[in-house]
């Protein structure tokens, strides 16, 4: 079954077409990269895929439901979880407690039981506790558990975050530019990471400003510009299209021409 389809999406802020007639598939157990420059539409894309803003017009189906009227929430329990451009982690927190909140479907306790410290209770909080580390191990962050997420770095934070979102157990997952302001061997580190991810059968949007990590991480990419698709395909040849070169480096053709 497909892990994703779009069809049609349209959404518009006033004035400003930010989605036009958008659509694209994934895939599941693939990486598609959603790429263009900045102000493309990226961002609102995965907004509309997880219900935090509804479309205009056009669906969207995950896992062959359809979500295009859910709440967040609904999106959620249907498998999907994301990050988001600015990372969201609570300070105060350590990183295993990060992804312990990441983890409330899976707690299957009430509020009261857990208040009262029921025996049960206690024991789905150390089984969750148990989850926590492994994710936090699946992302290389294990020896960091109990480091405050304040103390650590930009990179460290991102995989954290990663981590927390996999506490929901998604079969989608959605990363909003993961290594946006990150070097090279940082960014790598990440684009390993995402790549390991989907060979464990997880499907992944990544929404990218670098055509580099698209060309090196993922499986497809889909292209966009002013809200519009303008291309996808194989990422090679997304990048070697002109249309995608006149998006990312006009404005400096332009100057050179002249």
């Amino acid at each position: 079954m497909t892990a994703l389809v779009i069809d049609g999406l349209r959404k518009t802020f006033g004035g400003v077409k930010a989605v036009r007639d958008l659509s694209f598939t994934i895939e599941p157990g693939s990486v598609t990269g959603l790429m263009g420059p900045n102000g493309a539409g990226k961002s609102t894309v995965l907004d509309l895929v997880c219900g935090v803003t509804k479309p205009d017009a056009g669906s969207i189906s995950i896992f062959g439901e359809d979500t295009a009227g859910l709440r967040a929430d609904q999106v959620t329990r249907l498998g999907v979880a994301r990050t988001y451009q600015v990372i969201r982690l609570t300070t105060g927190l350590t990183a295993v407690q990060q992804v312990i909140t990441g983890c409330y479907l899976q707690r299957e306790t009430s509020l009261l039981a857990s208040i009262l410290q029921m025996p049960w209770a206690r024991q789905r909080r150390r089984e969750i506790e148990d989850i926590a580390m492994y994710l936090l191990d699946r992302v290389g962050m294990a020896d960091r558990a109990d480091i405050l997420a304040e103390a650590m770095s930009y990179g460290e934070q991102r995989r954290v975050e990663i981590a927390r979102a996999l506490g929901s157990n998604p079969m989608l997952l959605l990363l909003d530019e993961p290594t946006a302001g990150m070097n090279v061997q940082e960014a790598d580190r990440i684009g390993t990471l995402i790549q390991a991810l989907r060979d464990d059968g997880l499907s992944i949007l990544l929404v990218e400003h670098s055509m580099r990590m698209v060309a090196d991480y993922c499986d497809h990419a889909v292209v966009m510009n002013f809200g519009a698709k303008i291309t996808e395909g194989p990422p090679a040849d997304c990048l070697d299209d002109e249309k995608v070169q006149d998006a990312y480096f006009g404005r400096q053709r332009d100057a050179d021409s002249q």
